[in-house]
């Protein structure tokens, strides 16, 4: 039987060390402003920008997924001012059909409302988001109301799922059947890994130790 190189070990130790490390990092915590245990979590003076084909219109360089009929600029945004400021609200599964998303404050009259959050549920005081591109949650409810001054999407839109996706780090879109909207909440620098993360860590931590302690092949 042949013998384990020590290098062999080594390399696949660092290995799994990177991979656990790079898992722990694909989840981010949010920084509201304010929250409601189990209930919310509240970001003030966010930045909403329409989407529109113009990548300048936003500062992620996104384009529209809005299907035809979408409206083409309801808040000017290929002009000076390519954003409205909001107050953007992240509400939790702690009672039926609760959970969505508010938009209020600025031009937009958003209320969205279902059975799923995009953050962990009970995080409310410091939400952990996926940060994996593409996680997405739709609403369609007869609640649901999609304003922007003039463009509204509700009455019969609700039969046409709402859509909010996290389509960067801490980047998330609001879509509808005629509006899209995109903004950026803030994350904390430092988010704890959970308890396997850290056995896992742990445990790569001891193998390079035992490494280090391989007795070397004596000369022969």
């Amino acid at each position: 039987m042949a013998r384990v190189s020590k290098y062999s070990v080594f390399i696949l130790l660092v290995a799994t060390m990177l991979f656990v490390a790079i898992s722990a990092a694909s989840a981010d915590t949010l920084t509201p402003s304010s929250f409601v245990a189990n209930t919310s979590a509240t970001f003030n003076s966010v930045s909403v920008y329409y989407v529109d084909a113009n990548p300048l219109a936003n500062p992620w360089g996104l384009t529209s997924t809005c299907p035809v009929g979408c409206n083409v600029n309801p808040i000017g945004s290929d002009g000076s001012t390519p954003s409205t400021v909001e107050t953007i609200v992240l509400r939790d599964t702690g009672t039926p059909t609760s959970a969505g998303l508010d938009v209020t404050g600025g031009i937009f009259t958003v209320h969205l409302f279902g059975s799923n959050s995009i953050f962990t549920p009970g995080t409310d005081s410091a939400p952990v988001v996926s940060n994996t591109k593409g996680t997405s949650v739709s609403y369609s409810s007869s609640l649901d109301s999609f304003c922007a001054m003039s463009a509204c999407n509700n009455g019969t839109d609700p039969t046409v799922p709402f859509m909010l996706a996290q389509v960067a780090p801490d980047v998330f879109t609001a879509t509808s059947n005629s509006l899209e909207i995109a903004f950026s909440l803030t994350s904390g620098t430092v988010s704890t890994p959970e308890p396997s993360v850290v056995l896992m860590l742990g445990m790569g931590l001891l193998g390079l130790m035992g490494f280090r302690a391989w007795p070397k092949k004596k000369a022969v």
